[in-house]
């Protein structure tokens, strides 16, 4: 019986003894509380989250071919290129408990402009696109800092021709006599542009990003000096087509 005490005591030690040492090891005084913490924290910190804004530029690739046989002998001054050179900003955030989705809103535009100079008289054509989109975006990480995000942006914009007709100069008293000319050609669109994002963490507050997609633009009416209606016109007369480029962000992000 004597026997039997002292092997239970000393089993009681130990289990006490042992218990003690990895609660310290552990940085912690109970085991069990310990170990789901550290679990937590494991699924927490592969959780996405990023918080800024910044600087993003792009070349949208036009249909041409679309863009140059639809538009109006009035409004030639020759072919335009495919390429539109796109710039401007967005912002956004994500939070740990929104499960690596990242919500943005972002506006960019740009403008192709043709001239011709006849020598008493300038003329200027102008090409210019504008998105003003909300984004949706899924990170996945897969590397310290680097990150892909498969997501959609969805917004609304103009697509516009002007042209703009005059001489090189005349003075003062005679403005509004001038033989001067300007037409607008334009429509409302609404846009979705489904795209990838791969961007990296320089640090917790600095980050680049490439991205690449698809512009899908189905336009409202087209209107001439804003008050004249235009019917029939193609439905490919538009500013779909693919879209590339790079931005540059300061924030906050996780880089881990």
């Amino acid at each position: 019986m004597r026997t039997y005490r002292i092997v239970c005591t000393a089993l009681t030690i130990l289990l006490l003894s042992t218990r003690c040492m990895i609660a310290q090891n552990n940085g912690g005084d109970n085991l069990g509380e310990i170990t789901f913490e550290e679990l937590k924290d494991n699924k927490t910190s592969s959780r996405y989250f990023a918080a800024g804004g910044g600087f993003i530029i792009g070349s949208l690739q036009l249909n041409a071919d679309n863009i140059n046989n639809n538009l109006p002998a009035a409004y030639k001054l020759g072919n335009f290129p495919s390429s539109l050179l796109v710039t401007g900003g967005q912002g956004f955030v994500a939070f740990e408990f929104t499960y690596n989705l990242r919500l943005g809103i972002s506006s960019m535009g740009g403008t192709k402009t043709l001239t011709m100079d006849t020598g008493s008289t300038k003329r200027n054509l102008d090409m210019s696109a504008s998105f003003n989109s909300l984004s949706l975006d899924y990170a996945i990480s897969v590397a310290k800092g680097l990150t892909i995000l498969p997501g959609v942006q969805i917004g609304f914009g103009t697509f516009r021709f002007e042209r703009y007709d005059g001489v090189d100069t005349a003075s003062y008293n005679r403005i509004g006599t001038i033989n001067n000319s300007m037409k607008r050609l334009e429509t409302s669109q609404f846009t979705i542009q489904p795209g990838l994002n791969i961007e990296y963490s320089i640090s917790s507050i600095a980050m680049i990003r490439a991205y690449a997609g698809y512009n899908v633009a189905s336009n409202g009416d087209w209107t001439e000096n804003r008050v004249t209606k235009i019917s029939a016109v193609d439905t490919k007369f538009n500013s779909s087509g693919v879209i590339f480029g790079a931005g540059v962000f300061v924030g906050l992000f996780r880089n881990e």
